[in-house]
């Protein structure tokens, strides 16, 4: 209680130095009903709106560029032409390719047998190293513009106002800053061209499994919301996942290549996936729990040296903590005050969170079963295969009978478990899922 009262008393202390600056609208009458709707809605929502209402009007953000001149030039096709953002693109493409997975086991895997149309073909073997590689590429090019910037802002919260600052920096993450914008938007985009692991697993004459079906399908759709209504948490995923799809792609064009790869570090790269979805899950989840006192944000950043010497680097790319808090002030309604606000700035920002918590959860148990079944049950079978081809190793004839089966396994099973299973790197044993 003491907390709460010493608390309100800064905040109050606060809002004298900035009444001038900050101008707050007017809030509804005590006890009204418009004054417990304020109090229940998020604060980019409209007063009394239904949910679909909040959804759909929302307004959906700026197409991110360079450059003011491309924005000219691009900003239609995008968003008007292609309507990238439209709900009917990711949701009908994602159910469009979960069932074309699943024609393509029976109609094309089953139906010819396995067939490894890849095998002895140059171009396509070419084609499968060049994607790897490409998306190896792509994924640490994201990595190191998302991860850092998100770390700086973050820590630009929490050196310009301590806690208080540190939560609005995780609670007002700018995606729709062009810096951020632009690599989380194209991570979007990213996720329809990782439909072609599925493509190259079917040439390969392999069954699309449904953890990577499941996975592909989903993340188109948990991207896309968390985009269109600026999730502020969508920085968590792309920054997560495209650490992840970096090493994994990276394993992938070793496969490929046929290189060497230490089955241990095969069976960390699984581990890391689910490490990263449980992980990205617990600390998205956090912001449903935050609450913001901007008041005392505003009062503790006007003081601190820190702040000033942060705000040069964040002027061309982000907004300083301070802008932040009077930004905040304004969407409370009364944050000068001493009022507090929600972390989750609007329905569907919080629907963004919901979507990807019930996606990610299944995600988990699927590869929970795939490591198990890959690492621990087959772990075994290949220890007892191994006990059994050493104990023929006594006589000559048993020696010669298992050098040519050998032989004639590394022929068949290798250059097809390999070129079918690793080829890609995301065979039967270790799917592309992450």
């Amino acid at each position: 209680m003491v907390f709460w009262k010493s608390s309100a008393r800064a905040a109050a202390a606060a809002a004298a130095v900035v009444e001038e600056a900050v101008v707050l609208p007017p809030l509804p009458p005590e006890n009204s009903l418009q004054r417990l709707l304020w109090k229940a809605h998020y604060p980019l929502d409209a007063y009394g709106a239904s949910n679909v209402a909040d959804l759909r009007d929302l307004p959906y953000p700026p197409f991110p560029t360079w450059t003011a001149d491309a924005h000219s030039r691009w900003h239609a096709a995008p968003y008007r032409s292609l309507n990238t953002l439209h709900p009917f693109l990711p949701l009908a493409f994602a159910l469009g390719y979960y069932v074309a997975a699943k024609l393509a086991n029976v109609y094309i895997v089953r139906r010819g047998g396995g067939r490894d149309w890849t095998r002895g073909s140059r171009l396509l073997r070419g084609a499968i190293i060049l994607h790897n590689a490409a998306l190896t590429v792509y994924s640490a090019w994201t990595f190191v513009n998302v991860a850092p910037a998100a770390l700086t802002f973050l820590y630009a919260g929490w050196s310009g106002a301590g806690w208080e600052g540190l939560k609005l920096s995780a609670c007002s993450i700018p995606t729709n800053y062009p810096h951020l914008a632009r690599f989380v938007y194209f991570f979007y985009l990213s996720k329809y061209y990782e439909v072609i692991d599925s493509v190259i697993l079917v040439l390969k004459g392999k069954e699309i499994g449904q953890l990577q079906s499941y996975h592909h399908a989903g993340a188109l759709i948990c991207m896309w919301i968390a985009y269109r209504y600026q999730s502020q948490n969508v920085w968590v995923f792309t920054a997560w996942n495209s650490g992840v799809h970096t090493l994994m792609y990276m394993y992938y064009v070793f496969a490929a290549m046929r290189w060497p790869f230490p089955r241990a570090l095969k069976r960390s790269l699984t581990t890391l996936q689910m490490l990263q979805i449980a992980s990205g899950t617990i600390v998205t989840n956090i912001s449903l729990f935050l609450t913001l006192f901007p008041a005392l944000v505003l009062k503790r950043a006007t003081h601190s040296a820190a702040l000033k010497q942060l705000d040069p680097l964040w002027s061309a790319q982000f907004p300083s903590p301070m802008s932040l808090a009077k930004e905040r002030m304004v969407q409370c309604r009364g944050g000068a005050a001493g009022g507090a606000c929600q972390c989750i700035e609007s329905r569907g920002a919080a629907l963004a969170l919901h979507v990807n918590t019930a996606y990610m959860l299944p995600l988990l148990l699927l590869f929970l079963n795939f490591f198990i079944q890959s690492y621990l049950h087959g772990g075994k079978s290949k220890t007892r295969s191994a006990g059994t081809a050493s104990s023929v190793s006594g006589s000559p004839s048993k020696r010669k009978a298992l050098a040519n089966g050998h032989a004639k396994a590394n022929s068949n099973g290798n250059g097809n478990g390999n070129g079918n299973g690793h080829g890609n790197g995301n065979g039967q044993a270790h799917s592309k899922v992450a």
